[in-house]
């Protein structure tokens, strides 16, 4: 949860200038629901499978088969923050030395930091 709100609000300042504040208020506000309607139905589903976590609530549905596709899609997510963060602290990194030093620094630097 904390990967996901984290990344989502370093990136809404940015989707409410390129969308304006109706579209990106009712996208915030159906992704908001969504959100919550399948977080429920996944807590539902869990607590009536009585399973200890969702790996297992994969296993208990779908086998080993579940189990493997439950850790796949957990890891890919976990991915797929760490990528969004290191690629927004570089573009930040990058504006802030380019402001302080005037120079055009090649952002790949950031990158590899």
């Amino acid at each position: 949860m904390k990967g996901f709100v984290c990344v989502g609000v370093l990136y809404v300042p940015s989707a409410f200038v390129n969308g304006g504040w109706g579209v990106t208020m009712l996208f915030l506000l159906v992704s908001a629901i969504c959100t919550c309607y399948c977080s429920h139905l996944l807590l539902d589903a869990r607590a009536a499978a009585k399973a200890e976590s969702y790996t297992a609530l994969g296993k208990i549905a779908y086998g080993f088969t579940g189990e493997m596709l439950v850790n796949l899609a957990v890891a890919s997510s976990q991915m797929g923050f760490v990528i969004a963060f290191v690629y927004f602290i570089k573009a930040n990194l990058h504006e802030i030395a380019e402001q302080a030093w005037g120079d055009d620094i090649n952002v790949n630097w950031f990158f590899l930091g």
